[in-house]
């Protein structure tokens, strides 16, 4: 109900506004243009009609009407904005106010919507990514592990490599000293 008189207010409001005073300045402005083409086929002798002899000393009608429709359609030139009321401001401004509301909840809604379906893929990569993690540091650890055993062989290997030569070398000389002892 309240509705439908606010809608009715502003229409009558409207028709108000929309009266005499636009109306005018088109008249004027439309008179004051038709006055300047009149005396600039005159003074020109636009498709030689004749005009400049025709006119005579009636040339001041028009130039006087031209300025006095033209001074008359700047002062009746409808100001920015006039045609809206304060109430009709304040509507304007309950408007955006609730359209801006609304924008801001339909974003919040999309956004929850955006967030709600890349939460679950976000978080099952997460999980993924966890396990990944583990499994890549199983792995990293059971190579070192492997590596570590390898080389600790390897330096047992090198150790009775080096004790089999010192052995090898011990007998050498003990032979090279054997053998001379016995040739002399």
């Amino acid at each position: 109900m309240t509705a439908n008189k606010k809608a009715e207010t502003v229409t009558k409001d409207e028709k108000k506004k929309g009266g005499l005073g636009p109306l005018l300045h088109k008249v004027f402005s439309v008179s004051s243009v038709l006055s300047a083409t009149v005396l600039f086929a005159a003074t020109f002798d636009v498709g030689h009609m004749g005009l400049a002899p025709m006119l005579g000393s009636l040339t001041a009608i028009p130039v006087a009407t031209f300025a006095i429709f033209s001074i008359a359609a700047i002062f009746t030139m409808p100001k920015a904005g006039a045609s809206a009321s304060i109430g009709n401001s304040e509507d304007a401004i309950a408007a955006f106010t609730q359209f801006q509301s609304k924008t801001a909840s339909r974003f919040a809604s999309l956004e929850n919507t955006i967030d709600m379906m890349s939460g679950n893929d976000k978080e099952s990569l997460i999980e993924e990514n966890k396990k990944l993690k583990a499994e890549l540091d199983a792995i990293h650890q059971a190579e070192r592990d492997k590596v570590d055993s390898e080389v600790e062989e390897l330096r047992k290997h090198n150790e009775q490599l080096e004790e089999e030569i010192k052995q090898w070398a011990r007998k050498a000389v003990e032979n090279a000293v054997n053998g001379q002892a016995q040739a002399a």
